[in-house]
């Protein structure tokens, strides 16, 4: 069963970028990733977008340890700065604390 879902994971990403790359340009100056987890979305554009600059958020103090891991290691393979912050974006200016 779990290889029947990543047949199906694996066409439906296809598709999806299929459609981003029509609609999107493919140089990009600068990306922002809100909720950037580990940083698969980054790897992922990366393959099929030139980007000169990635702003990444994610507030998740263990998210935020490996997506660190992963930029500085996608940073060496690819020609783009990225920025990583430990913070959330939201509609309300505000501080809140995130128990994970």
């Amino acid at each position: 069963m779990h290889y029947l879902f990543k047949i199906i994971d694996f066409f439906y990403q296809k598709k999806k970028y299929s459609v981003l790359k029509k609609r999107i340009p493919e140089n990009i100056d600068i990306l922002i990733d809100v909720g950037a987890h580990h940083g698969d979305t980054i790897s992922e554009f990366l393959k099929i977008f030139q980007i000169k600059k990635i702003y990444a958020f994610e507030p998740s103090k263990r998210n935020f340890k490996e997506l660190k891991k992963k930029t500085e290691k996608i940073e060496k393979q690819n020609s783009v700065k990225i920025k990583i912050y430990p913070y959330g974006l939201g509609e309300k200016n505000d501080v809140m604390n995130l128990q994970k």
